[in-house]
């Protein structure tokens, strides 16, 4: 048994350009240039340079850049779910009744109160623009990805539009969960 023999890189056949198709196939399912290069029964480097020639880049993987697009979305989607618990709990308590310190000529009185302080309504306020925010650009993010990511954070986005255009007119009969 020669040398040559046992090297897989003198003994492997040379690339043509009809391992072209199968080469993408190969890089598309996500195997390794050295991978690919064994399946076909071609030496790395010369795949390397047949790869230059048909224009296919193995790095990035493609399947690396698709788990990261999707653990992107996931954390979109628990960013959005945060900030929709978020301005539902700062809902709740907007309408809690309050305890206000007024200061009178007999001294400071307590006095209970049913309007919310601005405090209240500017961190809802602020919470609401922060969900907005984010279901906009998630549903932006999400136009190019599967029917069920974009239903999902369009319905999502149809909600907050109707509570805040419900709370614009005035009707607040939800507003003691």
């Amino acid at each position: 048994m020669t040398d040559e023999s046992r090297d897989p890189v003198r003994s492997a056949r040379a690339v043509t350009d009809a391992d072209e198709a199968e080469a993408r196939r190969l890089r598309d399912s996500g195997l390794s240039q050295t991978q690919a290069a064994a399946h076909l029964g071609v030496s790395q480097p010369d795949l390397s340079r047949a790869s230059r020639r048909w224009g296919l880049s193995w790095w990035p993987a493609p399947i690396a850049g698709q788990v990261q697009a999707e653990r992107l979305r996931l954390a979109r989607q628990e960013l959005a779910e945060a900030a929709l618990t978020d301005a539902l709990e700062i809902r709740k308590r907007l309408w809690d009744k309050g305890l206000e310190h007024i200061a009178t000529r007999e001294g400071v009185e307590t006095v209970e109160t049913e309007l919310p302080s601005a405090r209240a309504v500017s961190d809802l306020s602020n919470a609401i623009e922060r969900l907005t925010r984010v279901a906009t650009h998630a549903a932006d993010d999400a136009s190019g990805h599967t029917e069920a990511a974009v239903s999902m954070l369009d319905a999502l986005a149809r909600g907050v539009r109707a509570t805040v255009a419900r709370w614009d007119e005035g009707g607040e009969d939800e507003r003691h969960d």
